[in-house]
């Protein structure tokens, strides 16, 4: 039984060949876009053997550019001895990556025992040995007399620009290579032979017309076109039957003014019109090759009118005219927004100054309550200290009374003063701290702001402490902002209820004040107390050291 698989599968797999069934290998190629190059003695001999090469065909329109760019190399020069002695080899160009197509004529499954080939890139690059012909096809096309019947397929291969394949056939008797056929990917790189403008237009048509004909035209100085020379033509080298075989792009002062486009002409030449005035960037492309591009820089200047030191001149005239006008417009809009800004801030430090003077005698009365409450208490000699220190301070307070803003380390001296008054009534302990990036000679502060907030601190918080009461002033330094804490360890108090106190009053009332005149800064206040055993104002100098 499985002898009997076997011998229905062996039948299976040679049916078709007993059948004269064709196996097609080059697929479904569209035969009519491809041009077929084979050796000459074709043309009289139907039974001659040969190598038929297929390439694109539109290959074919970028032979004659071989003419200015690509003078023959010694393996053309081989490749021609070859076939003068042999007389049935080709030898072919190809311009695009598209691999080229190797079939043998008249050799068929009949004969092909007798044959072999090999296939090498650059003459020694092995790419396939020599080796057995076993495929075959009947392509559609026709090579020389006779139609084209059953052909051996050899394959397709491509290569790098600049290299090239060779396929050759011999015989296997005596190894005499019966055809050989070399195709070589040409890199193609578009250059220009001249540049015309309106004024050379006769030049031109004899250039194009009679191209060979040597002559000693002026050549055209391309960065500096005259104003006039706005409409050029640009004669590229090599041959150009239609206009879809070459792209153009226009690039002015850097930026595209024309995208990539097929040329206007079926020739080799780009004409461009009526330019205006400007530094261009010609770029020009073959459609087969788009990655090898050529360029051609070149200036038009402008007209007089149209040039910078005219342009400058007359801009200058102009905008001093109207920056006239504007500067007029805005200083007088400056000077009544000064009017009105000198009005508000006179007004504003009238109302600092109304604060001042309250807080002053607000302090006074304060003090003057305390140094009472001593001597009430029979306590001469607290008393007594309680006046020289009080004299000290009010005599520093009078004389600062004009002044906004004082020295942080006059500031803080004032504030240890009255903080020592006070000990001498409460007994608590209290610490300044200021951290070591904040330079208290340079930094200034509004003068007497803090104080009314130790003030709050000693006689609502730590009165009744009994000499365990703690106060704490401490000033820091974050970026740009100086933050100052005031805290005691009193009895706290609900800080969202609106505070009674004259002094805390007049302290936001100031400060509101001073944001509105402050330029570049800020001070923002709040209050965070848990109405047992802490209470913390702090006050945030925003951009204090910018």
């Amino acid at each position: 039984m499985k002898k009997l698989i076997y011998l229905l599968a062996a039948l299976l797999f040679i049916a078709p060949h007993i059948l004269g069934q064709k196996r097609h290998v080059l697929g479904t190629i569209d035969w009519a876009k491809y041009s077929e190059t084979y050796p000459q003695s074709f043309i009289s001999d139907s039974t001659q053997i040969g190598i038929v090469t297929c390439i694109e065909a539109r290959n074919d329109d970028f032979w004659k550019l071989m003419d200015y760019d690509h003078p023959p190399k010694n393996h053309e020069i081989i490749m021609r001895n070859a076939i003068k002695e042999l007389g049935n080899n080709t030898f072919v160009n190809t311009f695009t990556e598209t691999p080229a197509y190797f079939l043998a004529r008249n050799i068929t499954r009949a004969n092909a025992k007798e044959y072999e080939y090999r296939v090498t890139e650059q003459g020694s690059k092995a790419i396939a040995p020599w080796s057995e012909i076993d495929q075959f096809d009947e392509p559609f096309f026709g090579v020389g007399m006779g139609g084209p019947g059953e052909m051996a397929v050899l394959g397709n291969y491509t290569a790098p620009y600049g290299h090239r394949i060779t396929v050759e056939v011999r015989r296997k008797d005596n190894n005499e290579v019966v055809s050989m056929a070399i195709v070589e990917w040409v890199s193609i790189i578009p250059s220009l032979n001249r540049v015309f403008t309106i004024d050379h237009m006769n030049e031109f048509f004899n250039d194009l017309t009679h191209g060979w004909v040597n002559r000693n035209d002026k050549t055209i100085d391309l960065n500096r076109l005259k104003s006039t020379e706005n409409s050029l033509i640009f004669l590229l080298n090599g041959s150009i039957t239609n206009k879809s075989q070459m792209d153009y792009e226009l690039l002015k002062n850097g930026k595209i003014v024309i995208p990539w486009r097929h040329n206007e002409f079926d020739n080799n030449f780009i004409w461009l019109k009526n330019l205006p005035h400007g530094a261009y960037e010609l770029r020009f492309r073959y459609n087969v090759q788009p990655e090898h591009v050529g360029k051609c820089d070149f200036v038009i200047k402008p007209i007089w009118y149209q040039t910078t030191a005219i342009k400058i001149i007359s801009g200058s005239l102009l905008a001093v005219f109207f920056g006239l006008i504007i500067l007029v417009i805005i200083l007088l809009s400056q000077k009544r927004k000064n009017n009105i800004e000198a009005e508000k801030l006179k007004h504003i430090q009238t109302e600092l100054q109304v604060i001042r003077s309250q807080l002053n005698p607000h302090f006074i009365f304060n003090s003057l309550n305390s140094i009472q409450s001593l001597i009430n208490k029979q306590d001469i000699v607290a008393a007594n200290n309680y006046l020289s220190e009080f004299s000290v301070l009010l005599r520093n307070t009078i004389t600062d009374i004009e002044l906004e803003q004082l020295p942080l380390v006059k500031e803080v001296k004032i504030l240890e003063t009255y903080l020592n008054l006070e000990q001498l009534r409460f007994n608590f302990d209290y610490q300044i701290t200021i951290e070591d990036e904040i330079n208290i000679y340079e930094t200034e502060i509004p003068s007497l702001l803090l104080q009314p907030l130790l003030e709050n601190a000693v006689k609502h918080g730590l009165s009744d402490q009994k000499g365990t009461g703690e106060l704490l002033l401490s000033f820091n330094r974050i970026d740009s902002n100086m933050i100052v804490v005031v805290s005691d360890n009193g009895k706290g108090f609900d800080a969202t209820m609106t505070t009674e106190g004259f002094g805390l009053k007049l302290v936001f009332k100031r400060i509101q004040l001073l944001n509105n005149i402050l330029k570049n800064s800020e001070i923002k206040y709040s209050i965070n107390s848990d109405q047992s055993t802490l209470t913390e104002i702090t006050l945030t100098f925003i951009n204090w050291f910018a």
